[in-house]
């Protein structure tokens, strides 16, 4: 792997813009071929020896043979698929976003950080092995879906390939996606740079809520509003969320903070058993420890009235849940019945869910696959400490739940809290030393797993 050339590659992988949309009758379909053949272009050796298939529309999967067939595989996942940037906002960026510039220290651009660099990152690691003339033990499988950006449910790449592999009665061992990342900004103390593995992930829904009355004139209105009933519901939702508890992915946290922190924080956290109570305070005050013990609902759309001088007869809200593990869909309607019975509003309230994703199952960290993990983050940087995380986000690898034993989520590259809020937004950039390193952690990750005692 020579760095100047692995530099370029993911300057040129950014430059193609993968915008991927919700409505596909605008995706600019084109820019993904490009993407398929610049792959093509760049990276000869895997093409030559790995076979690949386009699934459903833009998304790829890879197999690279094993030695012993007998074996479970495994899968790297990633997606080629970038969000748009606001036509308002480009000017406020460094460098054009799709220009894939770079400086000494950083590389810009849409995709940088999410995640045409991952995408890169691992092409450029399985080119090098076949390079040195490396084959694994067992098969390898490398899935790109080409919507995570926009969750198109049954539309999803991702979804597409598993069921792909499904029907073909392949049992994966693990799949290794985004998730964490290596935080490099000493969060909550740490005294290392730490490595935030995914071993769980919150489910997912959408829920409309609906209330409807007889509306009116706006001069004569009556003493409620169908406006009001809902507003006054959603206050009540934000003021009343699901009750909050420690799921055993975020005790590992908990644990391993603990023991790789510094302060009263750390202090708490080694006495949990008889802290807890304090601890969880604590923890409500941070925007992402608290999402991490507790389903989150949110109103993101709110749809009223046609005309500022008529009453609506009929509003609308679409609430967006993420359902910590354990939790249901049919929880969360109980909780809003609930609420909705105390502000008055249950009989005239309609609920339904547009889109349920439950939780996957939660992964071990005493598992052959997270040591392995553990150990590779060490070869790299030896500061390197590896804490169990919950994703309170969504990913590809929700998909493959039907097809794998386990699933990690881990973003192999050292970023700060300040580069991580610039996923998705302006000046969205990573560190080349970080991309530099995280090629180094493909490599030998995968030659871990020939090894590997199971």
């Amino acid at each position: 792997m020579e760095s100047e050339k692995a530099l370029l590659h993911l300057s040129q992988a950014i430059s193609i813009p993968t915008i991927s949309n919700l409505d596909e009758s605008i995706t600019d379909w084109s820019q993904f071929e490009k993407f398929h053949a610049f792959l093509e272009k760049t990276y000869p050796l895997i093409h030559k020896n790995l076979t690949r298939e386009k699934v459903h529309k833009a998304s790829l999967l890879y197999l690279w043979k094993g030695k012993d067939s007998s074996l479970k595989p495994f899968a790297m996942l990633g997606h080629i698929d970038v969000v748009p940037v606001p036509e308002e906002t480009k000017n406020e960026w460094k460098f054009p976003p799709f220009s894939g510039e770079h400086d000494e220290e950083y590389i810009y651009g849409r995709g940088a950080n999410d995640m045409k660099n991952c995408v890169v990152a691992l092409m450029e690691a399985v080119e090098t092995l076949l390079e040195e003339g490396f084959q694994p033990e067992r098969d390898v499988y490398l899935c790109f879906g080409h919507n995570e950006e926009v969750l198109c449910g049954e539309g999803s790449g991702a979804g597409a390939i598993a069921e792909l592999l499904k029907s073909r009665g392949v049992q994966l061992e693990f799949v290794y996606d985004e998730g964490g990342a290596i935080m490099d900004d000493n969060l909550f103390g740490l005294k290392n740079p730490a490595a935030m593995v995914g071993l769980a992930e919150k489910g997912y829904a959408d829920l409309k809520l609906s209330i409807s009355n007889n509306g009116g004139h706006a001069a004569e209105p009556s003493d409620r509003t169908a406006l009001g009933d809902l507003s006054r519901l959603i206050c009540e939702i934000e003021k009343h969320q699901m009750p909050c508890r420690l799921i055993g992915t975020v005790k590992g946290t908990l644990k391993e903070l603990g023991r790789n922190s510094e302060g009263i924080l750390s202090i708490a956290l080694k006495a949990l058993s008889i802290t807890k109570p304090l601890v969880m305070k604590i923890l409500k005050t941070y925007r992402m420890t608290h999402a991490m013990m507790h389903t989150t609902i949110v109103p993101t759309i709110c749809r009223a009235g046609t005309a500022v001088n008529v009453l609506p007869q009929k509003v609308e809200a679409m609430l967006n849940i993420r359902l910590l593990p354990g939790d249901t869909a049919e929880d969360v309607e109980k909780h809003i019945r609930k609420l909705a019975k105390r502000v008055g509003v249950l009989d005239e309230l309609t609920l339904e869910f547009t889109t349920v994703s439950p939780a996957p199952s939660e992964t071990s960290a005493n598992s052959e696959t997270y040591k392995i993990i553990e150990k590779t983050m060490k070869e790299v940087d030896p500061e390197i400490v590896t804490i169990p995380y919950l994703v309170t986000g969504a990913t590809d690898s929700r998909e493959y739940r039907g097809v794998a034993d386990e699933i990690y989520r881990i973003y192999p590259f050292k970023i700060t809290s300040d580069e991580l809020d610039s996923m998705h937004g302006i000046d969205e950039r990573l560190r080349i030393s970080s991309f530099l390193s995280g090629i180094e952690y493909f490599v030998k990750f995968i030659k871990a797993q020939a090894e590997r005692r199971v």
